[in-house]
């Protein structure tokens, strides 16, 4: 179903971690809300935020100094496929 964003504003808010994870991994979350959620306390939220398809480039960076490792491992990764893909990308464009 369609969330609204300012539903998904006010869940990114709830005191229940699981509620605030949902969020984290919802594909259609704005990037402002990811941006406040990579910072929450909770690691399951922040890894959620690591593992959303449609996190940044930004945010991954700033993910990618997590004090968690797991948290640190899954955004470095992450940065290195979209740098892959950017790479090819470019290389096409080279080639044609």
């Amino acid at each position: 179903p369609n969330v609204s964003l300012e539903i998904f504003e006010i869940l990114s808010k709830d005191p229940g971690w699981g509620v605030r994870w949902s969020v984290a991994g919802n594909p259609n979350v704005s990037l402002e809300i990811l941006k406040v959620l990579a910072k929450d306390p909770n690691d399951y939220i922040r890894s959620a935020v690591a593992e959303n398809p449609n996190v940044s480039s930004e945010i991954l960076e700033v993910l990618a100094n997590d004090p968690d490792q797991n948290i640190r491992n899954t955004a470095l990764e992450e940065l290195k496929k979209r740098n892959l893909r950017e790479s090819k990308i470019n290389l096409s464009n080279l080639l044609f």
